[in-house]
């Protein structure tokens, strides 16, 4: 498998605090992969650590091959790295597809062909387009987050707890994008509270509990573990 992401080893600390302990992970072409764990487990720090917000302590990350140590997160970002954050962070002042325009380097052509490929994804969000990102639901700002990570055609995506505040309904609609994005071509890394939907959608997953990797592998045999069962799934 052709490797987009690899991490190894990776501490990070706030101060004194250490956030995460040696993480090791891989994130391949043409996969969908969970970082999964309660709040507090690390999962924005990796991410942050990952698209250049956060410098670690210790250990490698390199993307598409190539060490990321001191590269920006712009250029990350150019080179292939898309990112959702926690909180969705629209730009109410601006229409839907105004916050889908503003991401996007390219001629007007490729603006207009990108903005086709975000409607089709989200159908809601080509009926609203004239519409502020204030006025739109929960989860059509969270489409919108998605849409406009991905106007940017990244390689691979993170999507930091997509699901965080939704209603059940609108948090599969959300995540049910998941498996789109892998069929265009697009890798996702996803951090996730909700451990029973991430699994459902993600081919491999890792657990994380207090900064550390606990658990590893395929998703299907992680549901089966009575770790996962006890700790998340309530068994």
């Amino acid at each position: 498998m052709n490797e987009l992401l690899q991490i190894e080893n990776l501490t990070v600390a706030y101060g004194q605090v250490l956030a995460l302990k040696g993480v090791t992970l891989t994130v391949g072409a043409g996969e969908a992969v969970a970082l999964v764990g309660a709040n507090g487990a690390g999962k924005s720090t990796l991410f942050k650590s990952i698209v250049g917000f956060l410098r670690p302590r210790s250990g490698r990350l390199s993307f598409l091959g190539r060490d990321m140590t001191g590269v920006s997160p712009e250029r990350r970002a150019r080179s292939g790295l898309g990112y959702a954050p926690e909180g969705r962070r629209v730009f109410p002042g601006l229409t839907v597809r105004e916050n889908l325009e503003v991401a996007v380097f390219g001629s007007k052509a490729e603006r207009a062909h990108r903005l086709d490929q975000a409607f089709a994804l989200f159908p809601q969000l080509a009926e609203r387009q004239a519409q502020l990102g204030w006025q739109l639901s929960g989860g059509q700002q969270q489409m919108l987050a998605i849409g406009r990570a991905l106007m940017g055609q990244p390689q691979l995506l993170l999507l930091d707890e997509p699901s965080l505040g939704l209603s059940p309904k609108l948090a599969d609609e959300v995540l049910a994008a998941v498996r789109a994005i892998v069929r265009r071509g697009t890798a996702v890394l996803l951090a996730e509270q909700n451990v029973r939907k991430a699994l459902a959608c993600c081919d491999r997953a890792y657990v994380l509990e207090t900064g550390k990797v606990a658990l590893s592998g395929a998703s299907a045999a992680l549901r089966g573990t009575e770790e996962i069962r006890k700790a998340f799934l309530g068994a």
